[in-house]
C-alpha cells in the first residue's frame, strides 16, 4: 500500500511539471516574437504557480483554521447557482441560441476591454439610471431612456 504522503508528493511533482510546460509553451507560442519581458513574465508566473502547489496544503489548512473556508466556498456556490441558473432560464427563452448568447453576453461583460469605466463611473451611471427612472427627472435625461407608460 502507497503512503498518501508519497500520493501527494507525486501529485505535486506533476501538477509542477503541467505548470511548467504551460509555461514553456507560452513562450514558445510567440516563437521568433518571444522578447526578454516575454520572459520574465512567464518565468514570474510559473514560479507564482509552483510555489502555490508547493504551499496548497498549508494554505488550506490556514483557512480552515481561520474559519475562511466556508465563507468562500459559499461564495462560489453563490456565483455558480447564479450561473446556472441564468443558464437553465436563457436556454428555457431560446433553445436553439440561448445557451450561446448567455455565454455571450457573461464573456462581454466581464471583459475589462470592452466597459473601461470604473467602478465609481459605473455605480454613478447606474445611480442616475435609478434616479432619472424614479423621479422622472435627473442628469442628463435623455428622452426615451426608461420611460414608463401605465
Amino acid at each position: 500500500m502507497i503512503p498518501l504522503s508519497e500520493f501527494r508528493i507525486a501529485r505535486r511533482k506533476f501538477e509542477m511539471t503541467i505548470a511548467a510546460g504551460f509555461g514553456l509553451l507560452q513562450i514558445t507560442k510567440k516563437g521568433k516574437d518571444v522578447t526578454g519581458t516575454d520572459v520574465v513574465k512567464t518565468g514570474v508566473i510559473t514560479g507564482l504557480t509552483i510555489g502555490a502547489i508547493l504551499a496548497q496544503d498549508k494554505i488550506l489548512q490556514l483557512f480552515v483554521k481561520r474559519g475562511w473556508l466556508a465563507g468562500i466556498t459559499g461564495t462560489l456556490i453563490a456565483v455558480e447557482a447564479a450561473y446556472i441558473g441564468g443558464a437553465v432560464i436563457s436556454t428555457l427563452i431560446d433553445e436553439e441560441e440561448g445557451f450561446q448568447n448567455y455565454n455571450y453576453i457573461i464573456d462581454v461583460y466581464t471583459d475589462p476591454n470592452v466597459n473601461p469605466q470604473t467602478k465609481l463611473e459605473v455605480g454613478l451611471s447606474n445611480f442616475n439610471t435609478i434616479y432619472k427612472f424614479y423621479s422622472g427627472g435627473g442628469i442628463n435625461k435623455k428622452e426615451g431612456a426608461f420611460e414608463y407608460y401605465s
